[in-house]
């Protein structure tokens, strides 16, 4: 096994190539997350993306992409914005995480949002956690009568929401995929004032966040899109998504709603209508991501296992890590967790702006 380093956006069309051909042939890494666009979009506002390459015989058998930080620690590529990631590999391939990560003189990777489908990245979990989706794999009406026969009444609520808001406003109107410039407009303006409300750092501050959002959006292929969805209501604009997709699979990434209008839940009446059209456009599978927002269980039909941890080769840092994500753990789970979290969240605004720069 030969393991090569390349900078992420100097990969050749034949390595371009070889990547497609394993996501082609491995379902288990459906998500635009793992798409090489993303990196090639990621390249070209970022200086730090890298590609390692891991090569048998002289031919590409598996990549594994990521950010270069600083004292050589490694993230996954968009850092914060991932909500999967991991290394590109076919399913038969064996292969040893810990020597790839060495030989790319990375001391430590993280990863908090790498899908259990291997047992090679078991050994260095701390935690498991969960991703709920929208299984569309039967299309829309499939989805919904599973949800019913759950005894959910999300879709029942949410539709009469959806009517109320077309009688007292307007009558609606959704656009799967539009290039409106007021669409982007507020996208921007709700995520940051959703950012200011919540105490969160807000990424739109950042360039190259906005230049990578763009870049992507100028995407349009089958394979890999990011379709930026607007709902109105006559002539207001009531909600918008910003999406990351492949051919068949969608991840909800940045939704944001017109507070104006909060009363009729406009970001779940956004959804319904993004799942029905996300299923004509093919899409098997909508991803929520992590997270305890009660809206993605239920409007959620299953869930995918992640794993987080890491591969570190520091001095006692693998063993302080994984004692300060039990410690996290267990104040989730506290009576008081609101006291116990206090000193954590006085941290989070300049821990994300690590993260970020």
């Amino acid at each position: 096994m030969n393991v090569q380093l390349r900078a992420g956006n100097a990969l050749t069309p034949g390595e371009l190539a070889a990547w497609k051909s394993i996501l082609a042939n491995n379902p288990t890494l459906d998500s635009g997350y793992y798409r090489p666009e993303l990196t090639l979009a990621a390249s070209r506002v970022r200086s730090d993306v890298e590609v390692a390459i891991v090569s048998e015989n002289g031919k590409p058998q598996a990549f594994f992409p990521f950010q270069r930080g600083d004292n050589q620690c490694a993230s996954a590529v968009t850092g914060r914005l991932s909500e999967f990631h991991g290394m590109i590999v076919p399913q038969d391939f064996a292969f040893d995480p810990r020597e790839i990560v060495k030989a790319c003189g990375i001391r430590s990777w993280r990863f908090d949002h790498a899908p259990v489908w291997r047992t090679e990245l078991e050994p260095f979990a701390w935690a498991r956690s969960e991703s709920p989706f929208m299984d569309l794999s039967s299309g829309y009406d499939a989805y919904t009568e599973k949800l019913r026969e759950r005894g959910s009444s999300a879709i029942k609520q949410t539709q009469r929401k959806q009517r109320k808001l077309a009688r007292e406003v307007g009558p609606l109107r959704f656009e799967y995929n539009t290039d409106a410039p007021e669409v982007w407009d507020a996208l921007v303006k709700w995520k940051s004032e959703q950012y200011v409300r919540t105490n969160t750092l807000d990424i739109f501050r950042y360039d190259w966040v906005h230049e990578l959002l763009q870049s992507i959006r100028s995407e349009k292929s089958p394979e890999f899109s990011a379709p930026l969805s607007a709902l109105w209501a006559g002539d207001q604009l009531a909600a918008v998504h910003l999406g990351l997709a492949s051919s068949t699979a969608m991840q909800i990434w940045f939704p944001a709603y017109n507070r104006d209008l909060q009363n009729y839940s406009p970001g779940l009446v956004i959804l319904l209508e993004l799942a029905s059209a996300a299923a004509e456009h093919g899409i098997q599978r909508i991803d929520f991501g992590k997270g305890e927002e009660r809206y993605k269980y239920e409007f959620s039909t299953d869930v995918l296992p992640l794993l987080e941890g890491g591969i570190d080769f520091r001095f006692a840092m693998p063993t302080i890590l994984a004692s300060w994500n039990k410690l996290n753990q267990a104040i989730r789970r506290s009576p008081w967790r609101k006291q116990l979290e206090a000193p954590i969240l006085a941290t989070r605004r300049f821990r994300q702006w690590m993260a970020f720069r």
